[in-house]
């Protein structure tokens, strides 16, 4: 028995089954950490590698690796810890964000919103910020916003090539026709902020989170975050299909719902709806964002008598009996008809 206890508390295990010990773990934290070991950041990565390779990272070797990555700062650690994605929250490392945000790095952002499973109020307020600087700052983050823009354009062009290169008619082909479609409409007609604002938008926020994230923007700022939802609102009614931000995430690009779009809307005008309302050039932007919301519940309540003959057609099931259809109540009348 003694011996049992033993073990259990000098092992750790992960969610696959894969055992280690702590002594393990804190030599793999000295050795992150010391840079007469680990001098480069190949090095780093090599001494994770078991680790990452298992899916195990302790807190303590996470924030050893992310303090290293910070220092000089070494964006290779940081890009294979994403790739592996462990990264999944702010508490490990509170200087990442700002860090990375410092810098201009967009597209590691972009990364990290993928993989956070919280964003705090704080956070999303300052990747807004980083999205939509003011005049004064524009000059020094034009360069790395368009670096960004740049990144998702070769994305959208490798996945139209790949469409293209993939046998017509095949299952791959529409798969890969639906994933080019997604990137596509939202890339082009962007510009460089806005494509910055599908990440920060995306991000796992709670209304309360939101609310309180843009009760600290600028009403220019909040204008130009309601123009970006009118276009996205617009999209998504016409064209954009319900699944393009699993789509899109595939390709490591963030892309929020379309439920998302209207929240977040709805949430920048109600803090700032007095000073909205009282300003003339914000009455065109939240017209024009009504207008596109009115298109995408005309075109739900279009779509809402047909129940669950449109995911029927969708995933190309079988038509169900008339009984099953009966109980079910999710079937409109030509579906009965047609069982």
């Amino acid at each position: 028995g003694a011996e049992l206890l033993a073990l259990d508390v000098d092992e750790v295990w992960n969610v696959q089954g894969v055992r280690t010990s702590e002594r393990e773990h804190a030599e793999a934290v000295e050795k992150v950490s010391d840079k007469t070991l680990t001098p480069t950041p190949a090095a780093v990565v090599e001494a994770m590698k078991p680790f990452l390779k298992a899916n195990l990272v302790s807190a303590k070797l996470m924030a050893a690796a992310l303090e290293r990555a910070l220092d000089g700062p070494r964006w290779e650690i940081l890009e294979a810890l994403l790739q592996k994605g462990v990264v999944v929250s702010l508490a490990t490392c509170p200087l990442l964000l700002p860090t990375l945000i410092e810098h201009h790095q967009f597209q590691l952002i972009a990364k990290l919103v993928l993989q956070l499973k919280d964003v705090s109020a704080d956070a999303l307020a300052s990747i807004l910020r980083a999205c939509l600087p003011p005049a004064s700052q524009h000059a020094a983050a034009a360069a790395a916003l368009k670096r960004a823009a740049d990144h998702r354009k070769a994305l959208m062009h490798k996945c139209l090539e790949k469409a293209e290169a993939t046998e017509a008619g095949s299952k791959k082909r529409r798969h890969a026709s639906r994933l080019a479609a997604a990137v596509v409409l939202t890339t082009q007609g962007f510009t460089p902020a806005q494509l910055l604002l599908h990440t920060a938008i995306a991000a796992r926020t709670d209304m309360l989170q939101t609310t309180a994230a843009v009760r600290t923007l600028p009403v220019e700022a909040v204008l130009q975050l309601l123009e970006y939802a009118r276009k996205m609102t617009n999209l998504y009614a016409v064209r954009l299909p319900e699944d393009a931000p699993a789509l899109c995430k595939k390709m490591g690009l963030p892309l929020p719902h379309a439920r998302r779009v209207v929240e977040f809307a709805a949430q920048c005008i109600d803090p700032h709806f007095t000073r909205l309302a009282m300003l003339p050039s914000a009455r065109g932007v939240v017209a024009a964002l009504q207008q596109a919301v009115d298109k995408q519940v005309k075109t739900c309540t279009q779509l809402s008598p047909l129940m669950g003959s449109v995911e029927h057609l969708k995933t190309q099931r079988s038509l169900p009996t008339t009984q099953d259809a009966t109980q079910a109540t999710r079937y409109c009348i030509e579906m009965l008809t047609l069982s």
